[in-house]
Formats: structure tokens, sequence, C-alpha cells
């Protein structure tokens, strides 16, 4: 019954990989900046013209460890999502050699957004509970080719919630909204607030999350190719007055729209002696959410070669973040971050065409302060805590016909344990698996 066990583990393993999206990059060096992939589409919206036809799922990654964990709860994998792309060509001639024009749609379902953390980052800094929001939690995507192979692209990305209780049925409201991220507690004060409340005065939150950009993907030169594309945002979210009562439920009314700025640009300089290209990168952001804002500036320069029978790619950004966030007393306290991430990556079939393993490494050297006289420090990403912000990336998969691909991420301790496949317990093999299916 072990052996028959230990077999099937091992065919799920093995039938997990090849091109798709976080598992793949988490996998391999855990970014993207320095090669083409088609997690790409969600900084540049022109790149969906690069996947006609195109399926995407993801089952979800693991949080939870049954080997560290003793807790009785789900531990099911969090935040699947899934969607894909459509494409149809306007050439008419249907001898000709390519499809262009053509025109891409497409969506992404549930995936998750940083956008959303740094609402509910700027809900907390301003000691404010707000809902979680998660409707329609999605992408949707606009892409046209041009007969001479520019690509053009349009992106929208849209989460909100909307919460209204009547004052007089908080109490009994007080499960579904904690369901939704208002919960009692939170804040040190506020524990049993809406047993104190009782009104016939309607409560009401929202948070709301949209982001458009536009993007173009063409050729410069014979050996060049640039990226750009420019973004905005909106992030909102509103509550209730009534701060006698309420205390960090209550949310003043703020009229500003504060809008967020998003600029990507990515060069893919060929070079024949490289066998590869030469990649520089260069990001900007800015996301104001009331008092709080984040800006954040990238310059970065990568390489990407293809061996034979793999890949492989290396590359070093340098990162100035400057956040500031409310402190209190119409005050603001203001840190500065500068990081420096070290990536490399590489992927390989092995033994047979349609069997790839991955490998990736990232160290990240960063140093903060902040205008409040409080410690500043040097640190580095963690050592190895099975998340993926960890240092190594290892992940195996499977490849058929260049049609259907999955991915899977390996879990790090996977090596030092085989024995617990067959003589005792272990927690997961993998801890995300994607899915594409190209068609």
């Amino acid at each position: 019954m072990k052996a028959a066990t230990l077999c099937v583990l091992l065919v799920v393993l093995f039938a997990s990989q090849a091109f798709s999206t976080n598992s793949r990059v988490e996998s391999m060096g855990k970014s993207s900046d320095f090669f083409m992939d088609d997690v790409g589409i969600f900084e540049n919206p022109a790149n969906i013209n690069i996947y006609p036809n195109f399926l995407i799922g993801e089952m979800g990654r693991m949080v939870e460890f049954s080997d560290s964990n003793t807790n009785y709860k789900n531990q099911d994998p969090s935040h699947p999502y899934g969607g894909g792309i459509l494409a149809f060509s306007l050439n008419k001639d249907k001898e000709a050699e390519t499809r262009y024009p053509m025109i891409c749609v497409g969506a992404m379902m549930n995936r998750q957004n940083e956008l959303v953390d740094v609402l509910e980052n700027a809900a907390v800094a301003n000691g404010h509970i707000i809902p979680d929001p998660v409707v329609p939690n999605s992408d949707f995507f606009l892409g046209y080719t041009m007969a001479n192979g520019i690509m053009l692209g349009g992106h929208m990305y849209a989460a909100m919630q909307s919460v209204t209780v009547p004052g007089s049925k908080m109490l009994a409201s007080q499960a579904k909204l904690e369901s939704v991220g208002i919960t009692t507690g939170t804040v040190a004060g506020d524990t049993g607030v809406f047993n104190h409340y009782s009104s016939q005065r309607d409560l009401e939150w929202s948070s709301t999350v949209v982001k458009g950009d536009l993007g173009i993907n063409m050729p410069l030169t014979q050996n060049i190719d640039m990226e750009l594309s420019f973004g905005l945002g909106l992030l909102s979210y509103t509550g209730n007055e009534d701060t006698a009562r309420l205390g960090a439920f209550s949310i003043p009314t703020y009229d500003d729209n504060d809008l967020s700025f998003f600029v990507n640009a990515r060069w893919f300089s060929s070079l024949a002696s490289l066998n590869g290209e030469i990649v520089p990168v260069v990001k900007f952001k800015r996301i104001s959410v009331r008092d709080y804002q984040v800006r954040e500036i990238t310059g970065g320069l990568g390489a990407n070669i293809t061996l034979d029978r793999g890949f492989f790619w290396a590359g070093t950004e340098f990162i100035h973040n400057k956040t500031t966030s409310p402190v209190g007393n119409n005050k603001t306290k203001e840190e500065t971050c500068v990081s420096i991430p070290l990536s490399f990556g590489i992927e390989r079939n092995i033994v047979w065409d349609w069997f790839v393993m991955r490998v990736g490494f990232k160290k990240v050297l960063y140093g903060s302060q902040t205008d409040q006289n409080e410690m500043s420090m040097l640190e580095t990403n963690p050592e190895a805590d099975m998340t993926a912000a960890d240092h190594v990336g290892f992940g195996v998969g499977l490849n058929i016909e260049e049609k259907l691909k999955i991915d899977g991420v390996v879990a790090e301790d996977i090596p030092y344990k085989w024995g617990n496949l067959i003589s005792g317990n272990s927690h997961h093999i993998l801890t995300a698996i994607t899915a594409t299916y190209s068609f």
C-alpha cells in the first residue's frame, strides 16, 4: 500500500510544469522582468497578443502545512484563479502567412492584485476598518495587432465591496460582517463595539480598487524590441462618521480622488554572440490612498540565454521606495527603503522532451530608515520560510506537444524528506500548480 502511494505521488510530482505564470516564475528566480512570460500581460496588456487562444488556471497556493500546523482548519490551497485569451483574425486573405491584423480579448478571474494589499495597509495606517474588496476581483484585456506586427493592448482591473447594515441589526449581522473583513477587536479599544451600538441609522462601508493600463509592444530596430505601458488607478474607501460611538469603525469623509500612476518599460536587445537578449528595465509607480502614499522607482539590467534544451536568465535591479503613512495628530511618517535584488533562474528538459526541471535563486539586500528617528538597519529576504519571498525556488513539470503545459512549485524540503513518503506523514510535495492550454 505504501509503495503504491509512493508511485502515485511520484506521478503527480512529475506531471507538473512548463510555461505558466506564477509557478514558473516562482520556481525560476521569482521574477519575470528579464524574459518574456505570460505573467507580463499584467504589466503590459499589449503582450496578450503574444498568447492568442490561451487558457490558464491555478489551483491556488499552499499556505498551511500539516507538519507545522496542529489546528483543525481548512488547509486547501488559497487564492485559485483562472481565465483565458481568445483571438480573432481580421485578415481576409485565407492564404496569408500571418493572422494580422488581429484582435484579442481576455479575462482573468480572482487573481490577487497588490493594490488590494496597499488599500488595506492604508486603512490600517489610518486606524480604519474596511471590507475586503472581493467583487469582481478580475482583470479584463483587449488587444490589437497591426498588419506590421506592432501590438497594442488595454487592461482594466476592478475589485470592490459595499456593505449596508441597519443600525438596529448590527449585532445580529456581526458574523456576516466578519466574513467580509469588518471585525470587532481588530483595533485596540474596539472589542465589542457592536454590542454597544444601537441606532435606527444605517451603517455603511465601501472599498474600491480600479486600475486601467494601455500598452504597446513594437520593434525599434531589427534587433531591439520595446515594451511601454502606462496606467492609472483609483483606490478609495468610505464609512460612517459617528466617531463618538464607532471608534475605528468610523471613517471621516474624504473628498479628494487620489490617482495612482504606473509606468513600465523594457527593451529586448538580441545578441547573436550571446544567443540571447540583454534586457534593461525601468519602472515607476505612485500609489495614493488618503494620507497614505507609496512611491517607487526601479531600474534594472538582465539577460536571458537560450541553451540546448533549456533556458537561463540572470539580472539585478535597484529599487528606491518611499512610503508616507499617517501617525496621528495630522502628522505623517516617511520611510525610505533601498533594495537590490540579485536573481537568476534556469530551466532544462531532463531525459524526455516533455519533462522540464527548474531552479532559481533570489537574494535581496535592502536597508530602510525613517524621518522619525527610529531604528534603521540592513536586511535581506527570508532564507527559507516556505513562501514565494524566500531565497530558493525549485519546480518541475510537463509539456505535452507545446499545447498543455503544467507548472509545479516543489516544497523545498522534499529532497530531505523522501523517506516520509513511505514511513510516515509529510506535508505537501507541491506548493503551487499552474496549467495552461494553447489552441
